[in-house]
């Protein structure tokens, strides 16, 4: 292990492991290779999801909107603050709170 993030592990990419400049001889041998790297594929990414916070929150940039997301980044909470309209018109507050959401998950893989 070349660090605590699993992910250090994996080619640059994900890419699958390069195959040798010849026809395919052996589908089998081929098909075991890859399940083996889908394996560590799988496992690296359980990993990095038992370091990730389990729950993130994020802001707009007025503060208006607040969202929290679970693990899966989806959302647990959207809270609209007192008096947001004095900050956003109507037709911005759904984009306040895509922006929330998106502080939300990069406060996530930030943590």
């Amino acid at each position: 292990m070349t660090g605590s993030n699993p992910i250090e592990r994996l080619p640059l990419g994900c890419a699958l492991p390069a195959r040798e400049a010849r026809a395919m001889t052996d589908p089998l041998h081929d098909l075991q290779q890859m399940s083996a790297f889908l394996g560590e594929l799988n496992n690296a990414l359980a990993e990095t999801r038992d370091v990730l916070p389990q729950r993130s929150e994020g802001t707009d940039r007025t503060g208006s909107v607040t969202v929290v997301l679970d693990a899966d980044d989806l959302p647990l909470s959207i809270t609209v603050a007192t008096g947001w309209e004095r900050r956003l018109s109507p037709e911005s507050l759904g984009g306040a709170a895509v922006e929330a959401g998106q502080a939300a998950a990069v406060n996530r893989m930030s943590a």
